[in-house]
């Protein structure tokens, strides 16, 4: 059963998009809910509406014979984003500036603190593996430039299993020491460490402080840990149970793509925006994929890395990708389905109604909504030393298209006639007999794709109206029509239809 979703969540990105950007169309469909009879009337309330200049246009109420008129409200904008609390206004909201969707690595002290010295050995588990073949996440070592940089890499998954008895002054627990026999700038540790947390989804505890210096020429580099030894033993414990279950619940045989979406369709299941925790630093477990998974609230960071932990434990490659939209940070991940490379952005999937508009993706339609943070190699050793500076480490080419979701798993449409009418029914019945409340369709390349959605949606033959209620018929469901609202997304030809069910 798909989680309720009471409102839009909380943003981890901005509102201003390029006139270029994909438009989306948000829009309460005014559907008949009785008998031919009352079609007439409602069809033409409907056609009044899209001559309107208003967001936000109520209705004359029908006669008690007739059908029931709502408030229909219509907006256009430019996206549509997980943080919206209210109903779609004329107006978008102002830009709410900050940064903590996204962590930031910063050096705690200028002086290296001393080794702890009592720590207690954690053991982070196996992944849970049921059905597949999971894999190891390891795009970001793999494009570590040096040898030294791999090396604290491979040291640091030392360093993370001791964890000390007694927390410092900054109410952290220091973790082993790592030392590497070669001077290692400030820019190659923060590369490394960023590399290692980016790999390695299942390891949470790992504050966002460190501190470094040198001894005899070697590096020392100390990390710290939010959690207590018996905390974190206890808490990863929590997150392998709720792994091992998720992963359980993944039918075997399946496709790439398919393993993508069943894994996708777990997460949004089950986790919701963290709002809170946007503007408190204290909810650290938003941040990681035990807050999406264990807690069942997140913010993009925690969706991306939670993303990444599901695909690993079924054998898919998977990694995290850094950027803003409107200068505030973001996360998001890029997916391997068959050789090729997409983006798939989850939190902004993850919306008061399900859409797919940012499932498996290419960057063309990417970059009208998200600016994508340059690699690391294109920065100076100041830059990368700079905490409010975001880089990527990989960075794949996103160019194909055959696993976006509106092609894969979309109901098409390419044109109206009585056999894509028998067609299009015979796909919904399943759909709505399983309850399903967002629904994909994906237009044709060949057809009009502003033609097509107009006479689906808003314009005779108002074909979606027919579609939806003869399958509902068939299907045994009572359809609240009052509230069947649509998303379209041009850049990829897709529509989603969110189903209200009475």
């Amino acid at each position: 059963m798909r989680k309720q979703r009471a409102g839009f969540k909380q943003n981890c990105h901005g509102w201003v998009r390029s006139a270029l950007a994909s438009v989306l169309a948000v829009c309460i469909l005014a559907l008949p809910v009785s008998g031919c009879s009352s079609e007439k009337n409602i069809l033409k309330q409907v056609k009044n509406l899209s001559s309107s200049s208003s967001s936000q246009v109520t209705l004359s109420a029908p006669s008690s014979s007739e059908i029931q008129s709502s408030r229909v409200k219509k907006k256009t904008v430019s996206a549509i984003k997980p943080a919206q609390k209210k109903a779609v206004s004329s107006s978008a909201p102002k830009k709410t500036q900050h940064s903590s969707t996204v962590r930031e690595t910063k050096l705690l002290d200028a002086k290296l603190p001393p080794k702890a010295e009592a720590t207690q050995k954690i053991v982070s588990g196996a992944l849970a593996t049921a059905n597949y073949t999971a894999i190891k996440q390891d795009s970001s070592l793999q494009a570590l430039s040096s040898q030294p940089e791999k090396t604290l890499y491979t040291l640091i998954n030392e360093s993370v299993s001791q964890i000390a008895l007694q927390k410092n002054s900054s109410g952290l627990y220091p973790m082993g020491q790592v030392t590497v026999p070669q001077k290692l700038s400030e820019a190659q540790i923060r590369v490394s460490l960023t590399a290692y947390m980016d790999d390695h989804p299942k390891v949470f505890w790992i504050a966002s402080r460190y501190s470094y210096g040198y001894q005899n020429g070697q590096t020392v580099l100390q990390l710290y840990s939010v959690l207590s030894p018996s905390e974190c033993k206890a808490a990863i414990q929590k997150l392998s149970d709720v792994l091992a279950s998720a992963v359980k619940s993944i039918p075997t045989g399946l496709s790439q793509f398919d393993r993508e979406n069943s894994i996708f369709q777990y997460l949004v299941s089950h986790c919701s925006y963290d709002t809170a925790a946007v503007t408190d630093s204290s909810r650290w477990q938003a941040f990681t994929s035990y807050g999406a998974l264990v807690d069942n609230k997140a913010v993009c960071e925690g969706y991306s890395r939670a993303m990444q932990l599901l695909s690993e434990s079924v054998g898919l490659k998977c990694a995290l990708l850094r950027g803003s939209s409107d200068g505030v940070n973001h996360m998001w991940n890029v997916m391997q389905i068959d050789g090729n490379w997409y983006n798939l952005d989850v939190t902004w999937c993850d919306n008061t109604v399900l859409i797919y508009n940012y499932f498996n993706i290419p960057d063309s339609v990417l970059k009208l909504t998200h600016q994508v943070s340059p690699l690391v190699s294109s920065l100076t050793t100041k830059q990368i030393c700079d905490s409010e500076i975001q880089f990527n480490l990989f960075l794949p080419k996103c160019t194909a298209t055959e696993e976006n979701y509106f092609q894969k798993k979309g109901i098409h449409v390419s044109a109206f006639s009585s056999a894509e009418d028998t067609a299009v029914i015979g796909e919904l019945i399943p759909e709505l007999k399983s309850g399903e409340t967002s629904i994909a369709f994906y237009i044709d390349k060949a057809s009009d794709y502003d033609i097509l959605i107009s006479g689906m949606m808003s314009k005779a033959p108002y074909k979606m109206s027919a579609w939806l209620k003869n399958a509902a018929g068939q299907a045994g469901k009572t359809i609240d029509f009052d509230h069947v609202s649509y998303i379209t997304d041009k850049s990829d030809r897709g529509l989603t239809v969110h189903i209200a069910y009475q």
